[in-house]
Protein backbone atom coordinates (compact mmCIF):
# COMPACT_ATOMS: atom_id res chain seq x y z
CA UNK A 1 0.00 0.00 0.00
CA UNK A 2 0.96 3.59 -0.88
CA UNK A 3 -0.61 5.65 0.75
CA UNK A 4 -0.18 9.85 -0.02
CA UNK A 5 -0.68 12.80 -2.16
CA UNK A 6 0.06 11.93 -6.05
CA UNK A 7 2.77 13.91 -6.78
CA UNK A 8 6.42 13.45 -8.28
CA UNK A 9 8.42 13.73 -5.07
CA UNK A 10 6.89 10.81 -3.52
CA UNK A 11 8.57 8.53 -5.87
CA UNK A 12 5.67 6.88 -7.86
CA UNK A 13 7.04 6.87 -10.83
CA UNK A 14 10.46 4.74 -9.46
CA UNK A 15 7.68 2.38 -7.50
CA UNK A 16 5.72 1.54 -10.74
CA UNK A 17 8.49 1.17 -12.64
CA UNK A 18 10.49 -1.09 -9.80
CA UNK A 19 6.42 -3.06 -10.26
CA UNK A 20 7.19 -3.35 -13.50
CA UNK A 21 10.58 -4.99 -13.73
CA UNK A 22 8.91 -7.01 -10.68
CA UNK A 23 6.59 -8.39 -13.08
CA UNK A 24 9.22 -9.54 -15.88
CA UNK A 25 11.46 -11.01 -13.24
CA UNK A 26 9.17 -13.12 -11.01
CA UNK A 27 5.83 -12.92 -12.74
CA UNK A 28 4.76 -15.36 -9.52
CA UNK A 29 4.59 -12.45 -7.41
CA UNK A 30 1.69 -10.71 -8.76
CA UNK A 31 -0.34 -13.82 -8.24
CA UNK A 32 -0.87 -13.04 -5.02
CA UNK A 33 0.63 -9.13 -4.40
CA UNK A 34 -1.04 -6.32 -5.77
CA UNK A 35 -0.17 -2.37 -5.87
CA UNK A 36 -2.49 0.33 -4.31
CA UNK A 37 -1.62 3.63 -5.29
CA UNK A 38 -3.98 5.89 -2.60
CA UNK A 39 -3.99 9.80 -2.69
CA UNK A 40 -5.32 12.95 -3.89
CA UNK A 41 -3.70 14.09 -7.11
CA UNK A 42 -1.69 16.76 -6.29
CA UNK A 43 -0.85 19.25 -9.22
CA UNK A 44 -2.24 16.59 -11.97
CA UNK A 45 0.40 14.23 -11.70
CA UNK A 46 -2.34 11.55 -11.38
CA UNK A 47 -2.73 11.32 -14.90
CA UNK A 48 0.72 10.59 -15.53
CA UNK A 49 0.76 7.76 -12.95
CA UNK A 50 -2.16 6.33 -14.27
CA UNK A 51 -0.40 6.87 -18.02
CA UNK A 52 2.70 5.17 -16.74
CA UNK A 53 0.65 2.25 -15.18
CA UNK A 54 -1.20 1.65 -18.61
CA UNK A 55 2.37 2.09 -20.34
CA UNK A 56 3.84 -0.39 -18.04
CA UNK A 57 0.95 -2.98 -18.69
CA UNK A 58 -0.06 -3.03 -14.80
CA UNK A 59 -3.75 -2.25 -14.91
CA UNK A 60 -4.32 -6.24 -13.43
CA UNK A 61 -2.22 -5.47 -10.70
CA UNK A 62 -1.71 -1.64 -9.96
CA UNK A 63 -4.94 0.07 -8.49
CA UNK A 64 -5.50 3.64 -7.86
CA UNK A 65 -8.78 4.31 -5.67
CA UNK A 66 -7.59 7.84 -5.02
CA UNK A 67 -7.85 9.61 -1.93
CA UNK A 68 -9.05 7.71 1.04
CA UNK A 69 -10.79 8.77 3.97
CA UNK A 70 -12.73 7.64 7.51
CA UNK A 71 -14.26 4.44 6.97
CA UNK A 72 -12.44 2.95 3.18
CA UNK A 73 -9.07 4.49 4.41
CA UNK A 74 -9.07 2.29 7.81
CA UNK A 75 -10.71 -0.68 5.45
CA UNK A 76 -7.41 -0.55 3.41
CA UNK A 77 -5.28 0.47 6.44
CA UNK A 78 -6.47 -3.11 8.25
CA UNK A 79 -6.56 -5.10 4.72
CA UNK A 80 -3.17 -4.39 3.70
CA UNK A 81 0.43 -6.23 4.08
CA UNK A 82 3.12 -3.86 3.74
CA UNK A 83 3.21 0.00 3.48
CA UNK A 84 5.67 1.69 0.78
CA UNK A 85 6.68 5.56 0.44
CA UNK A 86 9.86 5.94 -1.90
CA UNK A 87 9.69 9.38 -1.25
CA UNK A 88 12.57 12.04 -2.10
CA UNK A 89 11.14 14.46 0.42
CA UNK A 90 9.45 14.22 3.75
CA UNK A 91 9.47 16.48 6.86
CA UNK A 92 7.42 14.03 9.51
CA UNK A 93 5.13 11.63 7.01
CA UNK A 94 2.11 11.09 8.83
CA UNK A 95 1.09 8.33 6.69
CA UNK A 96 3.82 5.43 7.32
CA UNK A 97 3.49 6.63 10.82
CA UNK A 98 -1.01 5.65 10.64
CA UNK A 99 0.93 2.58 8.96
CA UNK A 100 3.10 1.79 12.07
CA UNK A 101 -0.50 2.54 14.19
CA UNK A 102 -1.57 -0.58 12.21
CA UNK A 103 1.63 -2.75 12.68
CA UNK A 104 2.32 -2.46 8.80
CA UNK A 105 5.85 -3.17 7.99
CA UNK A 106 7.18 -0.19 6.10
CA UNK A 107 9.48 0.18 3.23
CA UNK A 108 10.49 3.73 3.53
CA UNK A 109 13.56 6.11 2.59
CA UNK A 110 15.80 8.15 4.65
CA UNK A 111 13.90 11.14 3.28
CA UNK A 112 11.11 10.18 5.71
CA UNK A 113 12.96 11.19 8.55
CA UNK A 114 12.12 8.58 10.78
CA UNK A 115 15.48 6.70 11.61
CA UNK A 116 14.46 4.94 14.63
CA UNK A 117 11.86 2.98 12.67
CA UNK A 118 15.74 0.88 10.77
CA UNK A 119 16.68 0.80 14.05
CA UNK A 120 13.85 -0.57 16.04
CA UNK A 121 13.13 -2.67 13.18
CA UNK A 122 9.82 -1.36 11.83
CA UNK A 123 11.13 -0.20 8.39
CA UNK A 124 13.67 -1.24 5.52
CA UNK A 125 15.35 0.98 4.05
CA UNK A 126 15.14 1.41 0.44
CA UNK A 127 16.16 4.34 -1.65
CA UNK A 128 13.70 6.46 -4.13
CA UNK A 129 15.47 4.54 -7.22
CA UNK A 130 13.91 1.56 -9.24
CA UNK A 131 16.74 -0.86 -8.24
CA UNK A 132 16.59 -0.09 -4.46
CA UNK A 133 12.73 -0.68 -4.84
CA UNK A 134 12.93 -3.56 -6.62
CA UNK A 135 15.31 -5.37 -4.19
CA UNK A 136 13.20 -4.48 -1.14
CA UNK A 137 10.00 -5.41 -2.98
CA UNK A 138 11.27 -8.62 -3.72
CA UNK A 139 12.43 -9.03 -0.35
CA UNK A 140 9.62 -8.38 0.91
CA UNK A 141 6.97 -10.96 -1.22
CA UNK A 142 10.12 -14.06 -1.15
CA UNK A 143 9.67 -13.79 2.71
CA UNK A 144 13.13 -12.13 2.81
CA UNK A 145 11.81 -10.51 6.13
CA UNK A 146 10.05 -10.95 9.30
CA UNK A 147 7.03 -9.21 8.42
CA UNK A 148 5.50 -10.49 11.61
CA UNK A 149 8.58 -8.92 13.97
CA UNK A 150 8.11 -6.02 11.84
CA UNK A 151 4.79 -5.66 12.37
CA UNK A 152 5.52 -5.67 15.80
CA UNK A 153 8.03 -3.51 16.15
CA UNK A 154 6.29 -0.83 13.86
CA UNK A 155 3.14 -1.17 16.88
CA UNK A 156 5.39 -0.73 19.38
CA UNK A 157 6.89 2.28 17.66
CA UNK A 158 3.88 4.38 16.87
CA UNK A 159 3.16 4.35 20.60
CA UNK A 160 6.05 6.92 20.48
CA UNK A 161 3.86 9.35 18.36
CA UNK A 162 0.54 8.67 20.83
CA UNK A 163 -0.72 12.03 21.94
CA UNK A 164 -0.81 10.57 25.41
CA UNK A 165 2.96 9.77 25.06
CA UNK A 166 3.46 13.43 23.44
Amino acid sequence: LFMARINPKKGLRQLIRAWSLLKNKAPDFLDSWCLVLAGWDDGRHLEEVEALVQAEGLQDSVYLPGGLYGEEKHNMLCHASAFILPSFSEGLPMSVLEAFSYGLPCLITEECNLPSSFDQGAATKIAPTEESILAALEGLMSGNMDLAEMSRAASELAHEYDWARI
